[in-house]
């Protein structure tokens, strides 16, 4: 009896090591992306966004704790305490407060990769071929589930993809350069444009 307990034990010990290591490799991996983000003080990502069936190519350069997006002829300014959004089609500028909890990309670049800490539980997907594949889940439940792809090799990410409740956004990066100058929001080049601000 005594025998039998022993190797179910064993077999059970066993078979947890596997998950165990996976786990392990997927904080490694995680804190590896985070730490190869903040190394670069500025840079800029070329992307394409891909959600309901089309496709919108934007750029985003981040530049210490300020950052500048364009996509679809619109622009946004940001940095740690405010969101700016210019509608050229509107002539219509957004300013708020900035949300700098958030992990989407195009809602705060700046942190959009900082996942360490207890925030998010991160699942090895896959890892092959020079890519690694992890599911990040919300500890609180709170926000929706974020898959990330990144190459092994520079612990850069090459696709992102945000799931809150069936609504599926990706993002595909096509190329991040080391460097970037993002200059402040300045009123004066947007004349003519009606100004909302919900701060």
């Amino acid at each position: 009896m005594r025998r039998h307990f022993a190797y179910l034990f064993t077999a059970a010990l066993l078979w947890s090591l596997p998950v165990v290591a996976a786990g392990d490799r997927a904080a490694e991996l995680l804190k590896s992306l985070s730490a190869a983000m903040e190394s670069m003080p500025s840079y800029t990502v070329r992307f394409t966004v891909e959600a309901g069936g089309s496709s919108i190519d934007g750029t985003y350069s981040v530049d210490g704790s300020r950052y500048r997006i364009f996509v679809a002829g619109n622009e946004v300014y940001g940095d740690e305490s405010v969101r700016v959004e210019v509608d050229a089609s509107k002539k219509e500028i957004v300013i708020d407060n900035a949300d700098t909890s958030s992990r989407n990309l195009l809602s705060n670049p700046v942190g959009a990769f900082s996942f360490l800490g207890e925030e998010y539980g991160a699942h090895l997907d896959s890892e092959e071929g020079g890519r690694a594949v992890l599911t990040l889940s919300p500890r609180n439940g709170s926000a929706g589930v974020i898959v990330v792809t990144l190459a092994t090799a520079s612990s850069l990410p090459q696709r992102v993809v945000y799931d809150t409740d069936g609504d599926r956004v990706e993002i595909v990066i096509g190329s991040i350069s080391r460097g970037a100058e993002v200059k402040t929001f300045d009123e004066s080049l947007y004349e003519g444009f009606e100004i909302i601000d919900f701060r």
